[in-house]
C-alpha cells in the first residue's frame, strides 16, 4: 500500500503531468485518497466506470496501491449489501440489481430487498 507521502508525491506528479478535463483529475484523485480511507472495493462500488478506468489509467492499478478494505470501510452500507448478496463483482456488473432507493424497504441497516 502507498503511504501518505508517496500518495502526495504521485498527485502532485501526476498533476503536473495531466493533460485532459479538470473534473476527470479531481474525480481521479477523489478516488485515491478515499481509497486509503475507504478501501477500493468501496471506491469501485460508489464511482462511476467512467471516472474509475480514469483514475487507473492516471495513477496506475488503485487496487495495488490502496487496501481492499480501509479503516473507514464500516461505514458503507453499499459495501455491506454486498457482503450479504455474497457476490460484489455480481453487483459491481449490474448482475444482481438493487431496488431504487424510493422503493426498497431497509430490514436492517445493510439487508436491503432485491430483485
Amino acid at each position: 500500500m502507498i503511504t501518505d507521502q508517496e500518495m502526495l508525491e504521485l498527485i502532485e506528479k501526476v498533476a503536473d503531468e495531466y493533460s485532459g478535463q479538470g473534473d476527470d483529475l479531481g474525480a481521479a484523485v477523489g478516488i485515491l485518497v478515499l481509497s486509503r480511507l475507504f478501501g477500493w472495493r468501496v471506491m469501485r462500488l460508489i464511482s462511476s466506470n467512467r471516472h474509475w478506468q480514469v483514475a487507473n489509467k492516471v495513477f496506475g492499478n488503485i487496487k495495488k496501491l490502496t487496501p481492499e478494505r480501509g479503516k473507514l470501510a464500516r461505514k458503507s452500507i453499499g459495501l455491506k449489501i454486498a457482503d450479504k448478496l455474497g457476490n460484489y463483482w455480481d453487483l459491481i456488473t449490474g448482475k444482481i440489481k438493487v431496488i431504487p432507493a424510493k422503493t426498497r424497504k431497509m430490514i436492517d441497516d445493510a439487508t436491503y430487498v432485491v430483485e
